[in-house]
């Protein structure tokens, strides 16, 4: 009930960030949505972590389209839901391809394990990464050997270059995300333009592993 009468008051105002990502969409040949409903979105997302355990769950302002650089499907969407503490908003950057076979992980931020942590059981695993990436995150894994495959460091030292993001990942699709924070409205491009660059990173070192 109460995401109904949030989205009726919001229905009554113009909403800067959808004329923001209309415009996006329109600049990449995209589709763009007002509104999707949680329930009718693809099986995986509800594995996430980001989407369980939260009530009147919905998609805003949703760009979604393909790139010239990188097989596969992008989506760029602020997600709404209630939790105990009443709404939170939080942007989202989505990538799914069928080639993706990924074993289920999560890369966090150092300091918000104990609290995002719940479905990764693997102790922390290591990886031949940058500095700044061993300062700023750790990956958690339900199987280790598997994931050591599906990771490649071109795509973490990418990860470690900003801190305070997550990522997970599993089958078919990667998310990115800030908990609780909206992208800028004019820095949306520039986010998902290395998002772009990271998810070829890793697919590229995906195909190779399944060589090895």
């Amino acid at each position: 009930m109460r995401a109904f009468l949030d989205d009726i008051i919001s229905s009554f105002r113009t909403d800067p960030r959808a004329v923001a990502q209309r415009r996006l969409a329109r600049s990449y040949a995209w589709k763009f949505t007002a509104r999707q409903k949680m329930d009718r979105q693809v099986a995986v997302l509800f594995e996430f972590d980001l989407f369980k355990g939260k009530r009147g769950k919905r998609l805003l302002a949703v760009v979604e389209g393909t790139s010239k650089q990188v097989a596969g499907r992008f989506r760029i969407y602020d997600y709404h839901y209630f939790g105990d503490l009443g709404k939170t908003s939080t942007s989202v950057l989505e990538y799914c391809n069928p080639e993706l076979h990924l074993s289920p992980f999560g890369i966090w931020p150092k300091g918000l394990l104990n609290t995002f942590k719940e479905f990764f059981i693997s102790p922390e695993l290591l990886f031949a990464t940058t500095p700044e990436f061993d300062e700023r995150y750790r990956i958690d894994a339900e199987d280790s050997a598997a994931i050591k495959l599906d990771l490649n460091e071109d795509f973490l030292d990418e990860v470690g270059d900003e801190a305070g993001w997550i990522y997970e990942g599993r089958k078919d699709c990667l998310i990115a995300y800030q908990p609780g924070k909206l992208f800028p409205i004019d820095h949306t491009a520039p986010l998902f333009e290395r998002f772009e660059r990271m998810c070829e990173r890793l697919v590229n070192g995906h195909s190779n592993a399944e060589f090895v």
